[in-house]
């Protein structure tokens, strides 16, 4: 690749985000943060409903998910604010524990905001943009204008607030799915199978 190209493709993501910062992954089984932003992509194509179902978890399409796999042998992980960008930079939504206390019971909990030692949580995509509802009157983004965006996440000990933590591993999870068993509406998510799966791994930035 051209090294002009691959300058100018880190620039655009850090300005995408609003950071100038440098870009680094935490090498090896020893790597300890403090606190550190990741940034990953995501994409959601195909028949995307027109308003976000709580709870939704399977679309027709490719819908992406978030990894967060919490490598400390003694301490709890720390979510501390996730925000999710479009392609353009436009801010779509941001959660934080005090303003989405509810995330792990919608979730079942496969989220939450302290992950133990050893625990790996999942991000659901629903949760990621917010649609315009009229019967809620919810502003938000038209879910057929998003195609590609990046979720951040901001991370740090909760065991101890400011301390070091091991480096945790955070992946965007890629799950392509056929046609609808069940249609999806306003209120009742959709049910569609699994074709395949890939995931990805995120990037630090420090």
């Amino acid at each position: 690749m051209n090294i002009k190209k691959l300058l100018l493709g880190v620039s655009a993501l850090s300005g995408l985000i609003g950071a100038h910062t440098a870009m680094a992954v935490p090498v090896g089984g020893n790597a300890m943060i403090s606190t550190a932003k990741i940034v990953c992509t995501g994409s959601l194509s195909g028949d995307v409903p027109l308003s976000t179902v709580t709870g939704a978890g399977q679309q027709q399409g490719i819908e992406s998910s978030w990894l967060i796999n919490n490598l400390s042998e003694t301490d709890s992980l720390a979510i501390t604010q996730i925000d999710s960008y479009d392609i353009n930079g436009k801010l779509l939504v941001s959660l934080t524990p005090a303003s989405n206390s509810e995330l792990p019971t919608e979730t079942n909990g496969f989220f939450t905001w302290s992950v133990l030692p050893h625990q790996v949580a999942r991000f659901p995509h629903d949760y990621s943009m917010i649609y315009p509802d009229a019967a809620t009157g919810a502003a938000g983004t038209e879910p057929k204008l998003v195609r590609w965006y990046n979720v951040v996440f901001t991370l740090a000990n909760a065991t101890l607030p400011g301390a070091e933590i091991a480096a945790p591993s955070v992946s965007a999870a890629m799950v392509e799915r056929g046609p609808y068993t069940v249609q999806p509406t306003p209120t009742v998510s959709g049910q569609a199978p699994v074709i395949s799966r890939t995931r990805n791994e995120c990037t630090y930035m420090m």
